[in-house]
């Protein structure tokens, strides 16, 4: 992710950004597996979001973009600067609040372009999912 957006990531949350890349991201990861907060976020997504969440998670944590874009809309129109402008999009919503991840992936020999939920946090968002239907 561009620093800009990893800032925005921390602000969202209330965090001051550390001033090197890596503190940002130590930052986000402790806030982000500390199950309290990561069910506190789940609460105030919009319906959208947690059915884009309950979609990728029932396929392992991932799935190739062309199926989420047909479903829940592309990201045109998310721009770049998020720390300034929240996406529109929910996968770039959950995308700019590091919950799930974009990016390409070898698939059956095919570099595609996938969306992950961190491995880190697929269990508990399953939990939290399941206890908040």
């Amino acid at each position: 992710m561009p620093a800009n957006w990893l800032e925005g990531a921390c602000l969202r949350y209330g965090l001051a950004p550390a001033r090197l890349r890596r503190e940002k991201e130590k930052q986000l990861m402790d806030y982000l597996t500390r199950k309290e907060n990561l069910a506190q976020i789940v609460r105030h997504l919009g319906r959208e979001n947690v059915e884009l969440l309950k979609m990728l998670l029932s396929k392992d944590g991932r799935s190739r973009i062309g199926a989420i874009t047909r479903k829940f809309g592309s990201l045109d129109g998310d721009g770049f600067h998020w720390e300034a402008r929240e996406p529109k999009s929910p996968l770039g919503y959950l995308w700019s609040g590091c919950i799930v991840m974009v990016g390409k992936a070898t698939i059956e020999g095919k570099s595609v372009k996938i969306a992950a939920i961190p491995v880190e946090l697929r269990q508990p968002l399953k939990e939290i999912l399941e206890e908040n239907p």
